[in-house]
């Protein structure tokens, strides 16, 4: 678990250090993967393919999650 102190969310700057932007790299990467393709699963369909399905409430839905991904 990381520290909420040492990298505080969301994040206001540019990382102060390569702990700190290996962490943003992290997130930003695991929040891609589950978008595009949940693990496990035995074919590739991620949440958002998912959420899609679900008429206006996955568009709205989709979009919240992708400015989360890009806000990271």
């Amino acid at each position: 678990m990381v520290d909420p102190t040492l990298f505080p969310y969301p994040p206001r700057a540019r990382p102060r250090s390569p702990a700190e932007a290996q962490i943003l790299y992290e997130r930003i990467r695991n929040c891609a993967l589950w978008l595009d393709a949940i693990p496990g699963l035995p074919v590739s369909v991620g949440f958002d393919a998912i959420l899609g399905l679900i008429p206006s409430i996955g568009d709205v839905s989709g979009l919240i999650l992708g400015m989360v991904h890009t806000s990271n």
